[in-house]
């Protein structure tokens, strides 16, 4: 029994140890993303649909991860169109 417990006890602390660790970012500017398509365009003006929904997808086809420094709708300040990124409704999002 108290084998057991002891070998139960270093798993918790080695299963704690290796899942705690910093995701390592790589900084190199000649990672690239792929995106789903380059412009999402409405062209036109719904007044009576309280929601129009477009899709874009953003692709990490690198081995490492990388940082995203900023995503914003273009002219944000002057549309009534928000994004939503990882589930939060704005117009930008930093890091």
């Amino acid at each position: 029994m108290r084998f057991f417990a002891v070998v139960f006890l270093l798993s918790v602390l080695l299963v704690s140890f290796y899942s705690c660790s910093k995701d390592k970012i790589d900084t190199n500017p000649s990672l690239k993303l792929e995106f789903s398509t380059d412009t999402i365009i409405f062209d036109t003006v719904f007044t009576t649909v309280g929601s129009v929904t477009q899709q874009l997808k953003v692709y990490n086809r690198n081995s490492s991860k990388i940082m995203i420094s900023e995503i914003s709708l273009a002219s944000a300040q002057n549309s009534s169109y928000k994004i939503n990124i990882d589930g939060t409704s704005t117009t930008k999002v930093t890091d």
